[in-house]
């Protein structure tokens, strides 16, 4: 509990959202781009994504409370979601990729 209303923890909440949908579009067009470069790259975003992705979200946990702006509050929570999101749709397309064609199914509801 951080001191926060429900209706600022709704907001944080909604914007970490709003965030990882920005990952996962910036890491579906990064990836194929880099992918597009050279086949070992994508996994580089992915990590170093996953990495500075903790940063912002150390922050929205221990820093952000009742007493911090809504717009400090918007920056930390959707740079925690992109930091997030970037990872997915590369892991889907690395799997997809090392995968046998009759077995695509089971890999991606694993």
């Amino acid at each position: 509990d951080r001191g926060m209303t429900v209706e600022g923890a709704t907001i944080a909440v909604l914007l970490f959202g709003v965030g990882n949908f920005l990952g996962l579009l910036i890491g579906g067009a990064g990836g194929r781009s880099l992918y597009n470069q050279n086949p070992r790259y994508p996994p580089l975003l992915a990590g170093a994504m996953a990495i500075l992705g903790c940063f912002p979200f150390w922050l929205l946990l221990n820093v952000v409370n009742s007493d911090s702006s809504f717009l400090e509050i918007a920056v930390i929570s959707m740079l925690a979601g992109a930091g997030s999101g970037v990872t997915g749709p590369i892991v889907k397309a690395t799997l997809q990729n090392v995968t046998i064609p009759t077995a695509r199914g089971e890999i991606q509801t694993q």
